[in-house]
Parts: C-alpha cells; structure tokens; sequence
C-alpha cells in the first residue's frame, strides 16, 4: 500500500472524508429535499479540526459550501443564506475551540512526559547513589518512605512511616546530634538544609553508615513538611576508616624509622619522615619541600641524580641512586635511595614512595676490600717472583744434569725426583695465581679447533713420569673418530693434568686410571677413572670448593693446597663446558666426568716444514747468578753461544758488543729493570734486531701487556719448561 507524505496526509483525509460527507447528503437528500444542506458537514468540520488540524477543516468548510450550493441548495436561496450564516460562525466557533483543546491536551501530555521523564532520571539518579527518599509533616509527625528507603533501614511494608520510627533506628550514639541538624534546620531563621552522616541500627542488628539530606519546606513563614534523602555509605565509611588507619601506621612507621623515609610527587618532594628531618638538619617538611633538598646533594653528584630521577620518572620506573648527601654537621656521607612509582587512579604516575639509607660504612669497607684485594693480588705476584727466582735455576740445573748425565742409571733417579719435584712446585704456583685470576675475569682464553687427543696425549705425558714413580698403569679408552672442541690449548692441558695428577696422587701403587674419550652427540666427554682412594659422600658435593681437601694426614704425604679442581671447574666453565665427580665412598675410587660442546673439524691447510733450529748467539740477563749460569749451562749443552750479564748496565754493553741473536732478560733487575733494558735495546740501532724475551716471575696478564710494550717478543714465566725455549730457539728470525 502507498503511504502519503506526511506532509499531504491531512489535506488527503480532508478530500477523503468530504467527499464521504457529500455522498452521505446525496444519499439523504430524498429525505430531506432542499432542507439542511449541510447537515453531514458539520461532523465533518468536527473531526478534521480533531484528526486534521485547523487549516484542513477550514478548507472543508470553504469547500462544503460550493459543493452544497451547488449540489443541494439552488431551490430556496433565502433558506441557503439563512443556514450559510449559521453554518460558517458555528463552524469557525468549533474549529477554534477544538484547536485550544486539542494544543492543551498536546501541552498536557508533553507536560506528563516530561515529568514522567524528570521521574525517570531522578529514580535513576536515586538508584546509582542508591539513595532513599523521604518526607514527613513537623504538624502530625507522618511520613513518607519510598521502598528503597524502608530497605536501607530495615522496614517492613506493614509498618507505618512516622518521624519517631527514623528517629529510632539512630545509634543512640549519633541521635542527639542528628535532632541538632534537624532543629537547626527547621528553626525559622535557619538554613533550611541539613546534611549529616550517623550510623543506624537495623532490625537485625547490623549498624550501618546513613548519609541523609533533607530541605525544610516553607509557606507563608510557617514550615509545612521536610524532604530528604538518605544513602548507605557503609562501604565508604569503612574505606576511609581502613585508609585512615593505614595512613595512621605509615606515619607512625614513617616517623619512627631510622631510615630517611620520602615521598615525592610531580613537582618535587612532599613528605619526609623525621630521621629524613634531623639528618638533614630542619624542623618541617616546608624546607626540603620541592626540589629544595638538592642543594644538599654533593655538587659533583647532583646533576647524575637529578638526571637518573627524571629519567625514571618518564620511564615511569623503579629508582635507584646512590650519591653523597650532606648532614646537618655539614659532612657528606655516602646515600642509597630506592624508590618505587605510585600511581594514580587513572594509571597516571604521580610520584614516588622512596627510603635512602646510609652506605658510608658499606662504601668505605668496600673501597678497603678493593685496596685489600689489589694488595693481595700484589702480595701473590711478589710471592711468585720471589719462589721462582730460585725455582728457576733449580729446574735449569735438573735439565742440565740430565743432558750431562743422560747414560747414569744411577744419577737418573735423583735427577727425575728432582725435575718432578720442580714441575711440581711450578705448578702448585700457577694454581694459585690462576685461582685469582680466574675468579677475577682476568683470564683470557685463546681458542681454536683442537683435537681431543692433543690434549689428552700432552697431559698424560706430563703426570706420567709421577705415575711410574707408582707403577700405575695408565691407559687411554677412546676410538680412532678424531672429536674437536673449541678451546684454548695450554688451558685445557692445564685442566686435564690436574685431574690426572689428583688421581695419581690420591690412586695406590699398582693401581689403575683410565681415561676415557666418547661423542656424546652436541658435547664431547672425557672421563678419568680411578681405582684409589675415593671420597665420602659428605665431600663430594663440595669437591670443586675452594682450598677443599680430602681428610688430611700427619705427615700430608699427599700435600696440595685444595685449589686445582676449583680452577679445573672455572676453566672447563669458560670453554661452556661442565665438570663433575662421583665416588661410591671412600676406598672405591673417583670418576670426574669433564662435557665440553663438540666442534666440526675444521679445514686445515699442511704448514710448510721449517728449517731445522741450529745454534744461536744467546745473551742470559739475570741478577741472579744461579738463574742465569744454570739457563746459559742448559742452552750451551744444546749448542748455542751463551754469553750471561748480572747487571743491565752489562746486558747493554754485551749486546752492543756481542750481537746476540736472542736475548732472555730478567724483568726485576736492580739499579734498571728489563722493561727499560729492552727499551734502550730497541732505541739502538744496532740492536733493534735482537729477539728480546722476558723471562721473569711476575705472570700476571698486565706484566705480559707492559712487557709487549716495552719491545719484547716473548715473556716467558720462571721457572720456563725446555721445552718453550727450544721454540723460542727454533724460530726463524724476522
């Protein structure tokens, strides 16, 4: 079906309903002839001015009467005149009356809805506060609750609604302050409000926190009735009482601790506690308030706090500074101060919740433990020096008697005691050293693929001579796959021959070690296996401990210092690899496992063969006379042409003269040490050439650094194996 505009839809029912209203009279009019020409309009005119509004009924009149006159009104025009002038003024009387009634009808249900609609949201309002509505007459004392209210205080439907009820339910407590606000409010003169939160008592006994607002109403002078509201604010009530109480606990805690206590917020500092107060020297929060405390900060560190705050405060993130902050006796001491953000209830950062604490004491012992350490770290390096200055001609001497007496079968043994004995000894001072080292990060590693067996061949070449000492029978379990790791050679070896020298040591005569090699898919294993000693449960999770040692004898036939495996875990750790022990118990032997991650092999490229060594122009430099004669007697056994100087004034002036090739030079000579021998060596012209290695107790990583530049090539560390010199011999110049 077509539907009008809206617009057209009342001039369509005026069409409509005229014509309706035409051929009802056409079909009267055999009844009523000439006579009431417009009696079906005037029900016309009515309903149009009802449904239609003014203007289509005022047409309908204009209208109805040409179609009247026309159609049933032409044989007694007198009679038409006389009802045309009753028919228009009745007619306009109706549409105007009609129209008033109809706009007051509009204004009334627009006036309904409106209330209806100021209801509506005031309930709304009421509910989302969950607010109650009353009202009672001061004359009678009745009331009126809605239902909410009769909820809140525990009414039921029955009972009647009177001012004495409310008032009964009031805590005995808060009533006669609650009958003050309402006096005060309903006297004459007063402020006709009240507003006043007091606890009720209900039915049922629960106590609950009303909060009422009431207006007293007014006529002529005399008050006539008082409307309120009350709310449950229990929940709140308790909120704040639980905040007050922990505001109450922070200050009480604030204000008695010793630490110096603070909270901050955007614009700088806004509570401090009173340790904070007496440290700094003022009496209210007002002098420190801001950013005023800075000034106390120590000037060469106020700019880094200030920065390192405002960077956490952006970062909206915890903070943490440690400064040096001025008493009130005017000292700086040594601060701490952690803080922790606190926010807002929109998310937003507003400051911080902060303590500082003074470190002073903790920073000067820490300084006196640094000093400490570096004086240790001295102590240690002078300790190796001074026992390797006369280890070092003691090795020499060994090495040059067993040359001499290379067919003795009788000087063999005390010569191989003597050279063990010596290994040992050196030995014994590299663990030590390395042990601080180590634990200090000062150990660089120098890796490259090796081959397993390379490592496990040399260390068992090193304790072997001590396990025939014992007639142990040494043997190697692996395959022929050749197994690579990543790893620094000379560190590893160190590594291996410390657990091979722990198991001969601690494994009885005739007895067995077995080392084992095998892929364990990502990681290589290696395995030395004892049939000795071994360890009680008690020890064994506290093997790889610092200066850890089995149960000692009297006479500690097995000496050591309890410090080799410690430096075995830390090495092996390095390389990323693991090491672990396991014994069944003393007398049952001791299995150390070592897992290091395994490499592919690489490709390596054949070297090409070097020219065999020949004989050398040495120059031995030492005030040692012992170390220098016994290394010019070694090297001179082998060959070379060895001149010695025991003063660097002599070194200089023999190398000047002689030319040597190679010159090994003690670094703590008197008078000039070697560092500024080798220096001078390389100023001249004639001796620049000279391959000048340093051969010295001092082996720390830093000695090596300043020996390389001092114009040394090699530094070798007392007492120095054979077998690196032979190498240092055997390079070719340039």
């Amino acid at each position: 079906m077509v539907r009008l505009p809206r617009a057209i839809r009342p001039w369509g029912l005026m069409l409509l309903m005229l014509a309706a209203a035409t051929v009802l009279r056409g079909a009267l009019d055999p009844l009523l002839g000439d006579r009431a020409p417009f009696i079906t309009y005037y029900p016309l005119t009515v309903f149009l001015a009802l449904f239609a509004g003014p203007w289509p009924a005022a047409v309908s009149v204009a209208l109805s009467v040409i179609l009247s006159g026309v159609l049933f009104g032409a044989a007694r025009p007198i009679a038409d005149l006389a009802a045309l002038a009753i028919y228009i003024p009745v007619n306009a009387v109706l549409i105007v009356l009609i129209e008033r009634v109809r706009k007051a009808g509009d204004a009334a249900r627009r006036s309904e809805a409106a209330a209806a609609a100021q209801r509506a949201v005031l309930e709304a309002a009421l509910a989302s506060v969950d607010a109650g509505v009353y009202s009672w007459n001061p004359d009678t004392g009745g009331a009126e609750w809605d239902e909410r209210l009769r909820t809140m205080y525990g009414f039921g439907l029955d009972e009647p609604a009177t001012y004495d009820a409310l008032m009964a339910r009031v805590h005995p407590a808060d009533r006669a302050r609650v009958e003050r606000a309402v006096l005060d409010a309903t006297a004459p003169d007063g402020p006709r409000r009240y507003s006043v939160e007091f606890r009720i008592v209900r039915a049922d006994g629960e106590i609950r926190w009303i909060s009422s607002t009431a207006f007293a109403v007014f006529e002529h002078g005399r008050l006539v009735r008082v409307v309120g509201t009350g709310r449950n604010v229990t929940e709140r009530r308790r909120v704040e009482a639980a905040l007050r109480e922990s505001e109450q606990r922070f200050a009480t805690l604030a204000e008695g601790s010793p630490v110096l206590l603070w909270v901050s917020g955007p614009d700088g500092s806004e509570f401090v506690n009173r340790a904070y107060r007496e440290f700094v020297g003022v009496d209210s929060d007002e002098e420190v308030s801001g950013y005023d405390w800075s000034r106390l900060v120590h000037p060469d560190d106020r700019d880094d706090y200030m920065n390192a705050y405002k960077r956490a405060f952006a970062a909206q993130a915890p903070f943490t500074a440690e400064f040096r902050f001025r008493r009130a006796d005017g000292e700086y001491r040594w601060m701490r101060s952690d803080a922790t953000p606190r926010f807002g209830d929109d998310g937003e950062l507003v400051g911080y919740v902060g303590a500082t604490v003074d470190i002073t004491e903790r920073r000067n012992a820490e300084e006196g433990l640094r000093v400490a350490d570096r004086q240790k770290d001295e102590f240690l390096a002078m300790l190796a020096h001074e026992l390797r200055n006369p280890l070092a001609p003691i090795r020499n001497a060994s090495e040059v008697l067993a040359l001499r007496y290379a067919g003795d079968t009788q000087a063999a043994v005390p010569i191989a005691m003597l050279r063990r004995q010596s290994d040992h000894l050196a030995r014994l001072l590299d663990d030590l050293l390395d042990v601080t080292r180590i634990a200090q990060g000062r150990v660089a590693l120098k890796t490259q693929p090796l081959e397993i067996g390379v490592v496990v061949a040399q260390a068992i070449e090193t304790v072997g001579p001590l396990a025939q000492t014992k007639s142990l029978l040494l043997r190697l379990e692996r395959d022929g796959t050749p197994l690579y790791v990543n790893g620094d050679r000379a560190r590893l070896v160190q590594s291996l021959t410390n657990v091979l020298h722990n198991a001969v040591k601690f494994t009885p005569h005739r007895g067995e070690i077995v080392v084992g090699v095998r892929d364990d898919g990502p990681d290589l294993e290696l395995t030395v296996r004892d049939n000795g000693a071994g360890l009680s449960p008690e020890l064994v999770p506290r093997v790889f401990d610092l200066f850890v040692q089995s149960e000692r004898t009297p006479d500690r036939s097995q000496g050591g210092l309890g410090i080799g495996l410690s430096v075995v875990k830390r090495l092996v750790e390095m390389h990323g690899g693991a090491v672990s022990l396991a014994s069944e118990g003393e007398g049952h032997g001791t299995t150390v496992t070592v897992r290091l991650p395994r490499v592919e092999p690489p490709n390596v490229v054949a070297a090409p063969a070097s020219a065999a060594s020949g004989a050398r122009r040495v120059l031995v430099v030492d005030d040692s006379t012992d170390a220098a004669d016994s290394l010019a007697m070694l090297l001179e056994l082998e060959g070379h042409e060895v001149s010695t100087a025991y003063t660097a004034a002599a070194a200089l002036e023999k190398a000047e003269r002689l030319q040597p090739e190679i010159a090994f030079i003690d670094i703590g000579l008197p008078q000039m040490d070697g560092y500024e021998v080798a220096r001078r060596l390389r100023a001249s012209e004639r001796c620049r050439a000279i391959r000048l290695v340093a051969l010295t107790g001092y082996g720390q990583p830093d000695d090596r650094d300043q020996a390389r530049r001092a114009g040394f090539d090699h530094h070798l560390v007392k007492p120095a194996d054979l077998e690196s010199v032979d190498a240092i011999l055997a390079e070719r110049p340039g």
